[in-house]
């Protein structure tokens, strides 16, 4: 079907909205590149001719072309648009087909308070009207809020009831609901019968429509990287990247390649991963979607990490944390309060556990996730657990995989600090253990009764606790829920939190505290990586003292410092005497001895408030605070103490270490800090050609 065929059909043909939907489903089947040309000519040309009957029915189907191209900004334009008209019309078919795209555009870009208060009147309306063709599309869309915010078990509860409703065996209908069973059981570790949906999909995709075939092998390719299976992992996304590519399906395409990413991280492939997640990365920009940016951003960080360059690392993991703060703002609790509106039995007992949930929990997330620091991270969670579930006991602990044992970060007993010992990995006798290596929750709400569904040796339990905690029998933990803190399909430690009175929790605190612990996975792992990176990005790995970088940021933070208050600063610039001759006679792990210990003997040397980085090579840069007269007395010491180094080379070779120092006044009135630092190097350079192992000063 071309244009030139539309519109000689569209001129001869009486109006009528059943063939409007038929013509545009004949443009849907084509590639989203010719289907989007068609689309926008047809909308000038019924535009001109004032086709009112075609024109909402035309946008709606465009808007979905924009949705298959990934602009996601651009289809939620056109569609808003429609729906606008259709209710304006008291248009039924049109209301919900406009209200199913804008579900699925505002899941897509994270907008979920706009996508539940569009599903929620689609639902309804699609029930009053008896149009299950809607519900199940609606509901199908629906469950992708859920999958995006890890409720998976909500979502593969909300496809079953899917399944059940007539008109399932709609191709397309059957397709998606498929596509979103296979996403919910691969998440819940059920791999086998995540293919099996896929393979289905597959199926009934390849004769149906080719626009279809990337998603499901896309999903093919995550769940088979999921299972460790990552040679079909790289088929079916290698496969799904041609056929996105050939269709210009950037959607698909962006999952594909930012999945396939993670498939390089696994099989060690860092600069293909980076060059498929900067690809993401462009057209993420361009089609103005934030779904998968996290996860972007994070996997570049683990790549440019991995490859040493922890500059970059540390620059994307400032934005993971800066998202982070961005997706609390979009998914907070005022916004997901519309889910109230719903009171339809069959909807409540899905959508309104997820409101009172994350009404609870929004603002303690928040505070959790965008912390860095450890101990606030704790600290925070300390502070809250009391709003969230009533208990006498919290605990966290984290795996330490060097000494394998299980050490507690925090723990709590009737609001106060409790010390722990750590509790031996290979102890399988203990409820965290257990939870940890079956990556498995546990809730005991009567010990005594309970604890057998778990262990066989109830005496040997009491007795260690006793000894632990120095406590009696009757003073122990009687209800009980263990939760395994679980990032990126690791498991890390375990959260619990226990009461002295039995019957005390529910499932509804399983939940709880298991959303918690998401938290606390995400907020532990930032913390870790962004400490690790912060210091990478900041210090020389050799020589553990400043790098280039930013000795010179904090120079020049000190110069304009200086440059205002007209206080007294030196810069010295110091260079290891005959390195290169160390460094060719020798080798270069000699090399580096040498330039750690000169660094770690500078750093000793030094006053506190002074700081000392690596300038480059065999030289050094330290900035201090005062005088001439004392300066040059510290640069003599420097020197001295450099003078006393000797390095071991083997056993019966020693070599002693010498360095030139130059030294001058940081004279911010007149001159640049460019111009200090070369007035610094000048007097090194004389130093150095004047016999080395010296200190001349520059002053003017």
């Amino acid at each position: 079907m071309n244009f030139e065929e539309i519109i000689k059909n569209l001129e001869k043909l009486e109006p009528d909205k059943e063939y409007i939907k038929i013509i545009c489903r004949n443009i849907n089947e084509l590639e989203y590149r010719a289907s989007r040309d068609i689309y926008e000519k047809l909308i000038e040309y019924v535009k001109e001719r004032g086709l009112s009957y075609a024109y909402p029915w035309i946008i709606h189907n465009y808007g979905w072309t924009q949705h298959g191209l990934g602009n996601f900004k651009k289809a939620i334009e056109v569609h808003t648009e429609a729906y606008k008209i259709f209710e304006r019309e008291n248009d039924h078919d049109g209301i919900l087909a406009t209200i199913n795209a804008l579900v699925g555009n505002y899941s897509f870009t994270q907008q979920f308070d706009r996508a539940i208060e569009y599903g929620i009147k689609g639902i309804e309306l699609a029930e009053k009207i008896g149009n299950y063709q809607a519900l199940n599309s609606i509901k199908n869309n629906m469950s992708i809020t859920y999958v995006e915010i890890g409720e998976y078990g909500k979502a593969k509860s909300l496809l079953e009831q899917i399944s059940n409703l007539p008109n399932i065996d709609i191709k397309h209908n059957k397709i998606v609901n498929l596509i979103n069973l296979a996403e919910c059981e691969r998440e819940l570790n059920n791999y086998d019968i995540s293919i099996n949906y896929l393979e289905n999909a597959l199926e009934l995709a390849k004769d149906f429509s080719v626009n279809l075939i990337p998603g499901v092998l896309e999903e093919m390719g995550r769940t088979y990287c999921a299972k460790g299976l990552y040679n079909l992992a790289d088929e079916r996304f290698s496969e799904s990247v041609r056929i996105s590519r050939d269709t210009e399906h950037k959607l698909c395409l962006n999952e594909a390649l930012l999945y396939w990413s993670e498939v390089d991280l696994k099989k060690e492939r860092y600069n293909g991963a980076i060059i498929k997640l900067k690809e993401v990365e462009e057209n993420i920009e361009s089609v103005n979607s934030i779904r998968n940016k996290n996860k972007i951003y994070y996997n570049m960080s683990l790549a440019y990490k991995a490859l040493g360059n922890y500059e970059s690392a540390y620059s994307y993991l400032e934005k993971v944390n800066h998202l982070q703060r961005e997706m609390f703002k979009k998914t907070s609790i005022a916004s997901i309060k519309n889910l109230d509106k719903k009171r339809l039995e069959d909807e409540e007992t899905v959508y309104k556990s997820l409101y009172k949930q994350t009404e609870a929990l929004y603002s303690v997330g928040q505070r959790i996730t965008t912390n860095l620091n450890r101990k606030n991270i704790y600290k925070v969670i300390a502070e809250e657990m009391k709003n969230l579930i009533k208990c006498d006991v919290l605990q966290v602990s984290l795996i330490n995989t060097e000494n394998k044992t299980l050490e507690y970060k925090l723990c709590m007993n009737m609001g106060k600090d409790l010390e722990m010992v750590p509790i031996n990995l290979n102890d399988e006798n203990r409820f965290g253990v257990y939870a940890i290596k079956h990556k498995q929750e546990i809730l005991i709400n009567d010990l005594n009764k309970e604890y057998y569904k778990y262990f066989n040796n109830f005496e040997s339990y009491i007795d260690k606790l006793s000894k632990e905690q120095n406590r009696t029998s009757e003073r122990f933990s009687q209800s009980m829920i263990f939760v395994p803190i679980i990032i990126h399909d690791r498991v890390i430690g375990v959260m619990s939190v226990q009461s002295y009175e039995k019957n005390m929790f529910t499932l509804k605190d399983v939940n709880t505290l298991k959303i918690l612990s998401t938290y606390v996975g995400i907020a532990l792992e930032n913390s870790k990586l962004y400490k690790e990176l912060k210091y990478r990005a900041n210090y020389d790995v050799l020589t553990k003292i400043f790098n280039r970088r930013e000795i010179l940021r904090r120079s020049e933070k000190i110069y304009n410092k200086v440059k205002k208050d007209l206080e007294s600063y030196c810069i010295m610039m110091i260079d290891v005497d005959n390195f290169k001759n160390i460094n060719d006679t020798y080798g270069h792990q000699i090399g580096d001895k040498v330039l750690a210990t000169v660094a770690k003997t500078i750093k000793e040397s030094i006053r506190e408030d002074d700081i000392v980085g690596r300038y480059g090579g065999e030289e050094f840069i330290v900035i201090v605070k005062d005088d001439y007269n004392s300066n040059l007395k510290m640069a003599e010491r420097i020197r001295g103490n450099i003078e006393k180094i000797v390095i071991n080379v083997d056993e019966n070779k020693f070599i002693k270490v010498t360095s030139s120092i130059g030294i001058t006044e940081m004279d911010a009135k007149d001159k640049t800090l460019q111009q200090i630092i070369s007035d610094s190097d000048k007097a090194l350079y004389e130093a150095k050609n004047t016999g080395k192992n010296k200190v001349v000063a520059n002053y003017v």
